[in-house]
């Protein structure tokens, strides 16, 4: 019979196998600041990412310190520092000790050049925006339906009003298709003929 080994040992061999390998030990790895918290006890928590990947970080409080710069979201960086196992949660992660500017990530720059454009052409124009009604009966909800947007939904609009129903359209919220699937659902769900309707997905990032 092959041995069974427990959660923590199999966490800590791997954690091992990280600290033995030397390019991990000293990287420096260039991507694009997002979800960046400045923690009260002077941590920095951050995911860097590129077009295809991101890897959770951290810049505890005794480096931070020396950053010569205010760390923010769609930051274009290169992070030094260590690749390791955070035994606690089971996930890697990197630990910055140095962090420095390389400038506006491509990924917020898209991002912004989109909000200009969308701007300009009035979208988001006060003259279109309709008031929310203060009180409404039917919820209609257009995102994925798994996850943990619509459990936030759910659980806010219940505990505000027991009441309400909600009426989910599931939706794609990201890749191809998501953008025909998402208008298909506001389509429908106007066509039910809700009080109010909340398009979102869950994440904090750009």
């Amino acid at each position: 019979m092959a041995s069974v080994y427990t959660v923590t040992q199999v966490t800590a061999y791997i954690r091992n196998m990280f600290t033995q390998d030397f390019a991990l030990n000293r990287i420096s790895i260039k991507g694009e600041v997002s979800n960046c918290k400045y923690h009260t006890s002077g941590h920095i928590y951050f995911t860097l990412k590129d077009g295809g990947s991101q890897i959770a970080a951290v810049m505890f409080a005794g480096q931070a310190k020396n950053l010569d710069f205010h760390l923010t979201e769609g930051q274009e960086v290169v992070v030094s520092g260590t690749v390791d196992v955070y035994e606690r949660d089971g996930r890697y992660q990197l630990y910055a000790k140095e962090i420095k500017r390389e400038g506006r990530g491509d990924l917020f720059l898209r991002f912004e050049k989109l909000r200009d454009e969308l701007e300009e052409m009035g979208m988001f124009a006060q003259e279109y925006k309709q008031p929310i009604p203060k009180f409404i009966r039917r919820l209609g909800v257009v995102t994925a339906p798994a996850g943990a947007a619509i459990q936030d939904i759910r659980n806010i609009s219940l505990r505000r009003n027991p009441y309400v129903q909600i009426i989910l359209y599931p939706a794609l919220v990201q890749g191809e298709g998501a953008a025909d699937s998402i208008v298909k659902g506001i389509r429908m769900l106007d066509e039910a003929g809700v009080d109010v309707m909340i398009v979102g997905r869950g994440g904090g990032s750009i």
